[in-house]
């Protein structure tokens, strides 16, 4: 091993004892703080303290990945009966493509900050992160409040076309390839704004760098497969709930946010209130 090469593994090292420090605590955070003023209904404070509880459950989960200790927290929520078997296995896959994005940012922080200090030196950004692990917590933070923010400005989830998103979307992470078809162009632009800058940024970086590195280009790949594992698994779920004989409870449910309240579907094609639970 060269000494430039002992030097980047101790940074690796470095950067995961960090995180394993860190993740917990930072996830039980989540969403941000200053965005409960915008919980102005019963149902927005109930989904707040909601995505809360998951956050600290893949905090945990992330820990215990990161070499922290732990045990097996996704599994002791489904055993007490705080999880269905849906949202333990997306939630197991969610904390596997977390672990994937940090080894992926691990890997290839030193593109990602040339990247980002050509942003600043622009005047496009300004007190940008100042090590792999801060860049993570960001992009977390960005996806949660991203997704609570949904609901406060109203969204409509529709399982039809929620499949055949997920069909598109599974094609392109098996094979990133944008030139293919505009209307998956326009899907994936849509997709950003979903998921956030730091995300795609990161994403971005990679696939420009990894022409010529062959670990990026490996990583980048483990990404993809971690991506077009999830949309499969929720697409097979989908089906199976969609079956007349299935004994699954229906997770994927249509529904839609309203200022603030949320309704779901019916089977006339209606909707009707249903308060979520109370997890103040």
């Amino acid at each position: 091993m060269t000494r430039s090469s002992k030097k980047s593994t101790s940074n690796l090292d470095i950067s995961s004892k960090k995180i394993t420090k860190t993740i917990e605590p930072f996830m039980t955070e989540l969403p941000s703080e200053v965005l409960l003023k915008y919980a102005t209904t019963q149902d927005l404070l109930n989904q707040f303290f909601l995505q809360r509880k998951l956050a600290n459950l893949i905090g945990r989960a992330l820990k215990a990945r990161f070499g922290g200790g732990g045990g097996s927290p996704i599994y002791e929520a489904y055993e007490a009966g705080l999880l269905d078997k849906t949202a333990r296995d997306m939630t197991i896959q969610v904390v596997d493509l977390y672990s994937d994005l940090f080894g992926l940012i691990q890997t290839s922080w030193i593109f990602i900050r040339r990247e980002l200090d050509k942003l600043e030196k622009q005047g496009i950004a300004e007190n940008i992160p100042e090590s792999e692990t801060h860049y993570f917590l960001l992009l977390l933070q960005e996806m949660q409040d991203i997704q609570f923010m949904q609901y406060v400005n109203g969204y409509e989830f529709k399982r039809i076309s929620f499949e055949e998103k997920l069909k598109h979307l599974e094609i392109f992470f098996r094979s990133p390839n944008l030139s293919s078809s505009p209307s998956l162009t326009d899907l994936v632009k849509k997709e950003r704004r979903e998921v956030g800058f730091y995300f795609w940024f990161a994403l971005d970086t990679v696939i420009k760098y990894s022409k010529k590195d062959r670990t990026l280009k490996d990583k980048l790949t483990k990404i993809n497969n971690s991506l077009s594992k999830l949309s499969s698994s929720l697409l097979l779920t989908m089906y199976i709930e969609r079956s007349p004989n299935s004994l699954q409870i229906k997770s994927l449910k249509t529904h839609r946010w309203d200022k603030g309240e949320r309704f779901m579907g019916t089977s006339g094609g209606g909707w009707k209130k249903e308060p979520l639970q109370n997890f103040t």
